[in-house]
């Protein structure tokens, strides 16, 4: 650990007084915090009415028989799993079908739940075998047995509703329902970054996205409540050339020893009218320049680029890019068209019989297809030729996820979920101590910020430093910064993940992380050999 407990203080705040002052405010009617009560008659006076009028359901004070109050009373055989609400109502987790959402954690014998809404690409039946389930089932696990959900709340435990969000309108949906029927507390986000305002605009829960921040994006009232768990694309551009070095060397041997003189690089990007969030094309090729140069290369001679429309609608766009790029016959292609471009890549392995391309990939190409070898016909030689870019993790603290991870012989590919979740779990945690409403969004704003106060890393990835973590979370300042799999934590001012870039191979175990830095060496022994 990069902090002991010997050296922590042991400040605490008030925490009891805070919560008898959140309680005292039981008997205004005013009062909607998610904390207006412990029992039945806390709720006694409301409104002026008699006592027994209102009752205590998870807190807040309900009219007496007015729908349900447990979630027993919600089951239906062979139905969906329901839940009590809040507001006495029995809703559906699945949110109609399990094609659209899968509860992770629930229990119908259990009645108060944290309540974390995600939204991951591809539909349920994917997500058990290719996406996020077996990620999040390992991090409530771990919330659930550190007892992170519980503080005043003995009973508590984390329910995770993981919703299919494989189009801007799925995801839209889902998110509304997520936010203003299931009741969720928080809301955390693996959609194209693209898709983040649409999704959220107008909702009141905090968010945090694992997709980088992009301004031309953000709605105000979006912008205001919610975590980006990367940082800007621009941090990115430096890397394109410290993988290009690697590629260079692998090209070379793979063309005998030395590079065509016909050699090209192709870099594939969106139309200028066309926004599509990633590194800025311009700046990319510009770092690239250098790396031709060092091999007598001229970029003006041996560079080309192409904008195509980034969403492939029919095969008559894909025949025009595929046969676009078959045309500039290039050694090497980098594409900035995220995962648009993964749809081209089984029709461009066919136009080249041999001299096959090697690829660079932006980080937003790290897809289901790209990381499994689907029946499409996207074979596993092509991923032996390409390396993605993506922003940096933790290479010690990755390898004990996969760990975690791959005892069940499950995948890992949502590292960074992983750790979204996890800071879920201690931010709410904090909010409790301080006697609030993790709902609030300007407190659990404070309590992901008390996640960057210590001053040194404090690393997260198993039961016991979550247990050692709490009463961190009980001081004043937390004398915590989290680190886990994407590295440590820093924010900006704009609460924005300040972070550098890695590499990852599609031929490694799902897509696995290489060290922050990218040497060629490194990028070299792990993507390419056999």
């Amino acid at each position: 650990m990069g902090v002991t407990m010997s050296r922590l203080s042991s400040t605490r705040l008030p925490v009891a007084a805070a919560i008898s002052l959140t309680l005292g405010a039981c008997s205004l009617l005013g009062d909607v915090s998610s904390e207006q009560c412990q029992t039945d008659t806390d709720c006694n006076g409301l409104d002026d009415r008699p006592a027994g009028t209102f009752v205590c359901e998870r807190a807040l004070c309900v009219e007496a028989g007015k729908g349900c109050r447990t979630n027993v009373e919600c089951e239906v055989e062979n139905g969906p799993p329901r839940i009590c609400t809040r507001e006495g109502q029995c809703e559906d987790l699945t949110l109609g079908s399990a094609d659209v959402c899968t509860p992770v954690g629930f229990d119908a014998k259990h009645d108060d739940y944290l309540i974390i809404g995600v939204l991951t690409p591809g539909r349920s039946g994917m997500m058990g075998s290719l996406g996020a389930l077996p990620t999040i089932e390992h991090v409530v696990r771990l919330l659930d047995d550190a007892g992170l959900a519980t503080l005043n709340r003995p009973e508590r435990r984390t329910l995770v509703v993981a919703c299919n969000a494989s189009s801007p309108e799925d995801a839209r949906a889902a998110a509304v329902q997520l936010d203003g029927t299931l009741g969720a507390h928080v809301l955390v986000s693996e959609q194209n970054a693209f898709d983040l305002a649409t999704t959220f605009t107008g909702l009141r829960l905090p968010i945090i996205a694992t997709q980088a921040s992009h301004a031309e994006l953000h709605a105000t009232d979006v912008d205001d409540r919610m975590f980006h768990l990367v940082g800007e694309d621009t941090t990115l551009v430096d890397a394109f050339a410290a993988v290009l070095q690697a590629v260079m060397i692998q090209v070379e041997a793979d063309r005998g020893g030395m590079l065509p003189p016909d050699f090209k690089l192709l870099v594939v990007h969106p139309r200028d009218d066309v926004f599509l969030p990633g590194p800025p094309s311009e700046e990319v090729i510009a770092a690239l320049g250098p790396v031709l140069l060092s091999y007598g290369l001229d970029p003006d001679t041996h560079v080309e680029t192409l904008a195509d429309p980034p969403y492939p609608d029919d095969l008559t766009v894909e025949a025009a890019v595929t046969g676009n790029v078959a045309d500039a016959k290039p050694d090497v292609i980098v594409s900035l068209q995220s995962r648009n471009f993964v749809s081209f890549l089984p029709f461009i392995e066919n136009r080249f019989p041999v001299r096959k391309p090697f690829y660079i990939l932006d980080h937003g190409a790290r897809t289901h297809e790209l990381l499994t070898e689907p029946s499409a016909g996207f074979s596993f030689a092509a991923q032996q030729r390409i390396v993605g870019i993506e922003h940096a993790s933790d290479p010690a603290r990755f390898d004990d996820y996969v760990d975690a991870l791959g005892d069940d012989g499950k995948p890992f590919a949502h590292n960074h979920l992983h750790d979204a979740l996890l800071m879920v779990g201690l931010a709410a945690y904090r909010v409790a101590a301080l006697g609030g409403d993790i709902s609030d969004h300007e407190l659990f704003k404070g309590a992901l910020r008390a996640l960057d106060d210590g001053d040194q890393p404090y690393v997260i990835v198993d039961l016991d430093a979550l247990r050692e973590a709490k009463p961190l979370l009980e001081t004043a300042m937390s004398q915590l910064r989290f680190q886990s799999t994407t590295g440590p934590l820093a924010w900006t001012d704009d609460d924005d993940r300040i972070s550098t870039a890695a590499a990852y191979c599609p031929r490694a175990p799902v897509g696995e992380p290489l060290r922050v830095g990218i040497p060629p060496s490194e990028v070299g022994a792990r993507c390419f050999d056999e």
